[in-house]
């Protein structure tokens, strides 16, 4: 008793799918009316009921029992699902999201939507998004369906008077076709799953024992709910074929078409008793089993929302004032939470990005709580089920990391300035000088605007002309993006034309302590004179010596600085690095900062070593991206 859930597609995928799979439902229950008209005509309704409600304790019992068996197996599904997706999550976790996934496909029919839908609302906060929810839906109804084409091949080998009952559901299974089908339907589910990297063998033998002890006690239940006189391997025969052909139809909870088959396949029985044991079966089966399911989905969706609305971290309120970095802004965009030490001393800024739960930069903190820092997003990441990754580290902190077990990756370089020191008359500033000079020469002047102070009408019309010239969104997660309650919270320069005219603009972070100042959106518009963004820097690095800075960060270059990279993989290393920074526009970048002549300091991926490394590799991709401006 599994809903059969697929891919989570497109919205005019959804409706045309969900079109096909009603026009199916309709199709399926026509079909078992024709096919059983005058049976069906025949039953006594008021009957069938009578007799369900006079069913006794101890089948009851019984059906309760076996009910609890059945379902428990069914969510087990999900165990091996989820881990094929790569979705690592508590034994406990894992089996209630397949009974609640299952158990609502079961209850409303239309597995396709409503089960896939139901497992990417529970897991979405541990990372599982649309895409991978569909995948573990189609592992899930493949695995079930193998496993229960084994089960019956099974039973027909077994036991003759189970083969006979098939040979009267299916002529010619005797002939050889159906094992034959019902062999291909097992291989097609174990290369599904050997497609994605779940051990095709073993979690092909658990599906099927998953699949035997599914239907076998509800068939039990169906049994002990019959009248006496009817073989248990005629009612397990019969409860296959109609637990099939119910789930194919789509109906809810295959209503309609598994009455239509039981019917047909037991000729033998009452008509009124087989109606009679379906009122009672479906109590423990699908009733009790869907009320339960939507409880845990509406509980999932209420804690959910307590999460979303809950304030943040009263100790983050104490760690900002006192934040090193100026990137520790980047809290207050909202995709990225402050991870803490067990002890409180130290924290991480953390995101979800791909599969990996993704630290940006060092710990914010003592150095000596940094190991913590780092044992805690290990833990977390474990939790939930994604690859721990720290993005953009520093020296220090790649040091440390690697004694916590992550393995350290040179990606580029950031380029700090000392405010105190810079001297835009220094000989190795000689072309940032002329830059800077021709932005002068074409009447350009620039204005400092403490935070909330600054015109966001002019420069909104700058960033959406900037942004549709380089064809791109915001990018998000290490940088900021042109939001109006992100960039009041900022300092913000503004470079105008000699008409007065808002030209460019520049947003700057600024650190708790005041120690360091960093650039974040630097966007011209079309109008913006050749040097504009050298001289919004050069008065920004100004504003922060004023200030008493003593950083002020142009952020990393990626892909630079790798030409001092040693070991015997240095050269490839080095030659994929120029391939990449060419191929992504990179080195105008590095060439860009190199202009102020300013200390490079190294920047590292921080990855697990093993298995973890794969899902945090991928949330490596896209972290860095091209420069637009």
């Amino acid at each position: 008793m599994v809903s059969v859930s697929a891919v989570s597609a497109p919205r005019p995928r959804q409706r045309a799918r969900l079109v096909a799979q009603a026009a199916l439902a309709a199709l399926s229950l026509a079909l078992v009316a024709g096919l059983l008209h005058d049976r069906i005509a025949a039953a006594d309704l008021s009957a069938a009921l009578r007799i369900a409600g006079e069913t006794g304790a101890g089948p009851l019992a019984l059906a309760a029992a076996a009910a609890a068996l059945s379902w428990a197996a069914v969510a087990g599904y999900d165990v091996l699902a989820l881990g094929a997706v790569g979705m690592r999550l508590r034994l406990r976790r894992a089996l209630t999201v397949g009974f609640t996934a299952s158990g609502l496909g079961q209850c409303l029919g239309f597995g396709v939507l409503v089960g896939g839908a139901a497992r990417w609302r529970m897991l979405r906060r541990e990372g599982l998004g649309p895409v991978r929810a569909g995948k573990a839906s189609l592992i899930v109804a493949g695995g079930f369906f193998g496993g229960l084409g084994a089960f019956a091949l099974i039973l027909a080998l077994l036991l003759p008077s189970a083969r006979a009952r098939l040979e009267t559901l299916a002529p010619g299974f005797e002939g050889g076709y159906a094992p034959a089908a019902l062999a291909l339907l097992a291989a097609a589910g174990a290369l599904l799953l050997l497609r994605r990297r779940a051990g095709a063998a073993g979690c092909g033998l658990a599906f099927v024992a998953l699949a035997a002890a599914d239907v076998a006690p509800a068939a039990f239940a169906l049994w002990a709910l019959l009248p006496e006189g009817t073989a248990f391997e005629a009612v397990l025969v019969a409860y296959l074929a109609a637990l099939t052909a119910g789930l194919l139809s789509n109906t809810p909870g295959g209503f309609g078409v598994f009455e239509g088959v039981l019917i047909a396949a037991l000729p033998e029985a009452p008509l009124e008793s087989i109606l009679a044991a379906v009122i009672v079966f479906r109590v423990f089966f699908h009733g009790l089993p869907g009320l339960a399911a939507g409880a845990l989905l509406l509980r999932a969706e209420l804690s959910a929302q307590r999460v979303e609305r809950a304030a943040p971290d009263p100790r983050l309120a104490g760690a900002l004032p006192r934040t090193r970095r100026a990137e520790a802004a980047l809290i207050h965009l909202g995709d990225k939470e402050a991870l803490f030490s067990a002890d409180g001393a130290a924290f991480l800024l953390v995101g979800a990005r791909g599969r990996g739960l993704v630290a940006l930069g060092d710990p914010e903190g003592p150095v000596a709580a940094w190991p913590a820092a780092f044992a805690a997003l290990r833990r977390a990441a474990r939790r939930r089920g994604r690859g721990a990754m720290i993005y953009r580290a520093g020296p220090r902190a790649a040091a440390l990391a690697r004694e916590a077990g992550f393995a350290a990756f040179r990606i580029g370089r950031e380029a700090m300035i000392d405010p105190a020191g810079f001297d835009l008359a220094a000989p190795s500033r000689r072309r940032l000088r002329r830059k800077v000079r021709q932005a002068e020469g074409a009447g350009l002047s620039i204005t400092f605007h403490e935070p909330g102070a600054a015109p966001l009408g002019p420069l909104r019309a700058i960033s959406d002309a900037w942004l549709a010239a380089k064809g791109g969104g915001e990018r998000g997660f290490s940088l900021g993006r042109f939001e109006p309650s992100w960039l009041r919270r900022f300092p913000i320069l503004v470079a105008q034309d000699e008409g007065g005219r808002a030209v460019a603009f520049l947003s700057l972070w600024v650190s708790g302590d005041g120690g360091e100042w960093s650039i974040d959106l630097m966007r011209a518009g079309p109008e913006a004179p050749q040097g504009a963004m050298q001289a919004l820097i050069v008065a920004a690095i100004g504003r922060a010596r004023a200030a008493g800075a003593r950083r002020f960060s142009l952020c990393m270059a990626p892909l630079s600085g790798l030409e001092g990279v040693t070991g015997p993989a240095a050269p490839a290393l080095r030659r994929a690095a120029e391939i990449g920074a060419a191929r992504r526009g990179f080195e105008g970048l590095a060439a860009f900062k190199a202009s102020f002549d300013p200390a490079w300091r190294p920047c590292y991926a921080l990855l697990p070593k093993g298995p973890g490394a794969v899902p945090a590799l991928a949330a490596l991709r896209g972290l860095a991206r091209a420069p637009r401006g």
